[in-house]
C-alpha cells in the first residue's frame, strides 16, 4: 500500500482493497510529505479493515476529530479550523480560561444540549449571530466528515441562528402546559418533569444540572452550590419548595439527574411543541429551547425586585453586564410599579 501519485494532482494519493471493495482518494498530504501520506494510508487500510472484519466504527475524541478535519482541508483554512476548534474546547481563546466541552470527551457523546448551550454562552458574550454560525458549521463539518470513519451523533441538528435574535422566557400558561405534559406517569416523563423544574427553579444551565452532584446540595439549609465550569468559580442558589420536593424523591439516584438522554429529548420536543406552535408568538419572542427555563427564571427575579447586580451573581454571570440582555424584562418591571405607584 504506498502512495501513488496523479497526474495533476500536488498529492499522494491512495489506492487499495478491502474484503472486495476498493478504496480510492487523495491522502491530502503533498508530494514533498510522503512519509506522513503513508502513515495516512496505513491509518485508513487498518480502520477499513477493522470496520470489515468487526462491523463497529471506532471511537474518537473530540479533540482528535478536530485534529482531523483540520488535516483534511487546504493550509490556507487551517488557520481558521484551529480558531473554531479553539472555540469549541475552549483553553485559549479565553482570557478568563473558561472552556465549554472536554478536549478527550468522546465526539459520539455530543449532544443537541452541548450546541444550545454553547450557543447561548457565545450570545452572552456579545458574539454576532454571523458568528456563532461559523462555529456551529464548522462543529457540523467535524461530525459529517467523519460519520464514515468513526462512531458520530449522527440525528444531531445543527440549527443556525437568525440575525435578529430574543432572549425567549415561557409565560406562566407555557409552564404549567408542559408539566401538564409531562404529567405522564412514566419513567420518561417524570424524570423530564424533574428536570424542568430544578432548571427553572435554579436557573442554572443545563450542562449544570445534569453534571450536579448530591455533595452539592444542602437540602437542610434549602441552597444548591453551583459550580460554574465556565469561569471556575462557584456561586450559591436557593432551592424552592417544589425543587425539594423533585431532589427529595430521587434521593435513589446516583446523581440527581443521571442517565438523562431520552427525557432531555422528550423535554426539548415539549417544549417545541408547546411554545413554538404559535407562527406569531415565535416571530415576536423567538424560539423556545432548554436553555429557555435558565431565561424564565432570570426573568421571574427581576418581576420579583431583584436587580441586574444580584440577579448577575446568582447566574453565575462574572461581570453585570452579561445579565444586561435581560434589561428589557427590568424595564417591565419599573413600568408595573410606576403603573401601581400612580394608581391607575
Amino acid at each position: 500500500m504506498k502512495p501513488v501519485k496523479r497526474e495533476g494532482s500536488p498529492f499522494w494519493w491512495y489506492d487499495f482493497v478491502v474484503n472486495g471493495k476498493r478504496y480510492r482518494g487523495s491522502t491530502k498530504r503533498y508530494i514533498s510529505d510522503k512519509d506522513s501520506a503513508q502513515r495516512y494510508i496505513a491509518e485508513l487500510y487498518s480502520r477499513k479493515l477493522n470496520q470489515s472484519q468487526f462491523g463497529e466504527k471506532p471511537e474518537i475524541t473530540l479533540q482528535d476529530a478536530f485534529d482531523k478535519i483540520i488535516k483534511s482541508v487546504g493550509v490556507n483554512t487551517q488557520p481558521v479550523y484551529q480558531s473554531m476548534a479553539r472555540k469549541w474546547t475552549g483553553t485559549t481563546f479565553r482570557k478568563d480560561g473558561r472552556w465549554h466541552l472536554e478536549p478527550y470527551m468522546l465526539l459520539s457523546e455530543l449532544q443537541a444540549w452541548h450546541l444550545e448551550d454553547h450557543r447561548e454562552e457565545r450570545l452572552d458574550e456579545g458574539m454576532k449571530p454571523n458568528s456563532i454560525n461559523l462555529e456551529v458549521s464548522f462543529m457540523r463539518s467535524v461530525v459529517k466528515g467523519l460519520k464514515n470513519q468513526y462512531n458520530v451523533p449522527l440525528d444531531l441538528d445543527f440549527p443556525m441562528l437568525k440575525r435578529f435574535v430574543r432572549r425567549r422566557y415561557l409565560s406562566d400558561s407555557e409552564e404549567s402546559m408542559i408539566l401538564d405534559r409531562l404529567s405522564l406517569g412514566t419513567p420518561e416523563a417524570t424524570h423530564a418533569r424533574d428536570l424542568a423544574i430544578f432548571l427553572m427553579d435554579t436557573g442554572v444551565r443545563v450542562g449544570e444540572g445534569l453534571n450536579s452532584r448530591w455533595a452539592d446540595l444542602d437540602l437542610k439549609r434549602e441552597v444548591f452550590e453551583v459550580y460554574r465550569s465556565k469561569t471556575k468559580s462557584m456561586s450559591i442558589v436557593p432551592l424552592s419548595p417544589r425543587t425539594l420536593d423533585v431532589l427529595n424523591r430521587r434521593h435513589n439516584q446516583i446523581r440527581p439527574f443521571a442517565d438523562m438522554d431520552r427525557p432531555i429529548r422528550l423535554l426539548r420536543k415539549v417544549i417545541h411543541d408547546v411554545c413554538d406552535a404559535d407562527v406569531k408568538v415565535v416571530e415576536q419572542r423567538g424560539s423556545a429551547v432548554i436553555h429557555s427555563l435558565r431565561d424564565t427564571y432570570a426573568s421571574r427575579r427581576l418581576r420579583d425586585g431583584m436587580t441586574l447586580a444580584e440577579l448577575a451573581k446568582l447566574l453565575g454571570h462574572t461581570h453585570e453586564s452579561m445579565s444586561a440582555k435581560y434589561g428589557h424584562l427590568e424595564n417591565n418591571h419599573v413600568v408595573e410599579k410606576a403603573r401601581k405607584m400612580a394608581g391607575w
